[in-house]
């Protein structure tokens, strides 16, 4: 007799799941840059060299919400709105973007001392960086009308195009040059960024029209604006750390860093296709005043989030061995502290976006600049005490102050009812007892075989608890 299991299953669940599943490609597609030619790159590399290429992904993070102001956020926003003028949106959002980058660039070209008071990066790096912003402006409008659509198909097959493409001419132009080797992977993502450049281009010129409409106008800044503070504050909070290592310690400090705080960030490629797959299934719940069936869904959610957070910290170590050279082992320090990081900004996103469904952003701006503060300080603070691995402490420190934050004034508000912190609580709770457990192990001097098997033994009991989770409760 045949089970049809899928019947047993909440079909919202399973809706998500699948558009999730076409996301998730697309996430661990593009992340192959950062971390599954690592093999090559920190070979081919120097520590001073990737230390070098990583800030110029932090300072090309940034660059790409300043100089647009982020106003082409406003685009995946607007498509919830059931209005049918969506391509004379989109043209008017292409229209101020670039209006605002070419501002920005203007003033560089008209007092070009400000990059050069940039002692990390060189002036000819910063040409790279501005030459990719545009691109980028184009495929974040590009991905914002795929989601609402419900395009995760298309949406997959073009980022892992983008993703196959990037790698490819990383790897070209690191084994064709051989002086200044940073320069390798810098020129594999410009490259690659204006192939792509060209075919996001040519899709929105088909869907926009492009008109001067105040109306549009005064939506994308209403929108944006209050965004940026939140964008940047977002950047800083992933970037700071290897800018203020740069400052204080040395590039080679910067490239272990680097390595090891890109593996922790394995944990976001599953968590983010959920929460992207999550959003138009959220929208529709708070329309319908369906609360329930969203703390349903994160019922399900982050216990899959605990499991795979998990999983990256107890094998980190592993991880790290195949994927780089010996010079960066060191990296592995810096996992654990990463993904508890990544917890609590998962834990902040289960809330986060009640804020937004209305159209609250500056309070989330607000509350990410409070973030993007204690992250400056605490790095600074962490770094003198404790060395480059400081940096991760204070990212733990910020994500989980946003978190706090957060919940209080979902709590205070009281508009609708909200994601009862009761139903993530069990898995938090282990999540920070096994946390605990694996610092206990990583201090102890075992031998490796010794470590691996305590660790595993570890992580299956912490399966156990999870999956038993109904039985454990009911118990108790």
């Amino acid at each position: 007799m045949r089970i049809n299991i899928t019947k047993k299953i909440d079909p919202n669940i399973l809706e998500i799941v699948r558009h999730a599943k076409n996301y998730f490609s697309a996430i661990i597609a593009l992340k192959f840059i950062g971390v599954f030619i690592w093999p090559v790159l920190t070979r081919l590399l120097s520590k001073d060299d990737y230390g070098t290429y990583a800030l110029f992904q932090s300072y090309l993070g940034l660059g790409c919400i300043l100089f647009p102001l982020y106003l082409y956020s406003s685009v995946g926003r607007y498509y919830y709105e059931e209005k049918d003028d969506k391509e004379y949106f989109i043209g008017s959002t292409i229209i101020l973007s670039f209006l605002s980058y070419l501002l920005f660039l203007s003033l560089l070209l008209l007092f070009p001392g400000i990059l050069k008071q940039s002692a990390l990066l060189s002036t000819s790096i910063w040409f790279f960086i501005l030459a990719i912003i545009p691109t980028k402006i184009l495929s974040s409008i590009y991905y914002q009308i795929l989601v609402p659509l419900k395009e995760s198909k298309k949406y997959s097959r073009i980022q892992i195009t983008e993703g196959v493409i990037t790698i490819t001419l990383i790897l070209f132009f690191s084994f064709l040059i051989n002086e200044h080797k940073y320069k390798g992977p810098i020129w594999g993502v410009c490259v690659a960024s204006l192939i792509m450049g060209i075919y996001y281009l040519s899709f929105l010129i088909k869907h926009a029209k492009f008109s001067l409409n105040i109306n549009h106008f005064r939506y994308i800044i209403n929108y944006s604006i209050p965004q940026l503070p939140y964008a940047l504050s977002a950047v800083i909070l992933e970037q700071i750390g290897r800018i203020i290592i740069g400052e204080t310690s040395n590039m080679s400090d910067v490239g272990i860093y680097s390595i090891g705080f890109q593996f922790g960030m394995i944990v976001t490629y599953f968590s983010s296709a959920i929460r992207t797959a999550y959003m138009p299934s959220f929208y529709e719940h708070m329309n319908n005043k369906n609360y329930s069936a969203i703390s349903k869904l994160w019922t399900t959610f982050f216990s899959l989030f605990v499991i795979f957070n998990l999983f990256t910290m107890y094998f980190a170590k592993e991880g790290i061995m195949i994927l780089t050279s010996k010079e960066y082992y060191d990296a592995v320090r810096i996992v654990p502290w990463v993904v508890l990081a990544y917890t609590f900004f998962d834990m902040f996103y289960i809330y986060s976006p009640y804020i937004e469904y209305k159209k609250q952003t500056g309070i989330l701006s607000i509350i990410v600049i409070t973030g993007g503060i204690i992250n400056i300080f605490a790095t600074r603070f962490f770094i003198e005490i404790f060395g480059y691995i400081g940096a991760s402490y204070a990212t733990a420190t910020s994500y989980f102050a946003m978190f706090i934050i957060t919940k209080l004034i979902l709590i205070k508000s009281k508009n609708f009812k909200t994601v009862p912190f009761s139903t993530i609580r069990y898995e938090f709770i282990i999540l920070i007892v096994f946390f605990l457990l694996l610092q206990i192990i990583v201090s102890s001097k075992l031998n490796f075989f010794l470590c691996f098997c305590i660790r595993l033994f570890f992580f299956l009991s912490a399966i156990l608890l999870l999956v038993y989770k109904n039985r454990i409760k009911a118990r108790s």
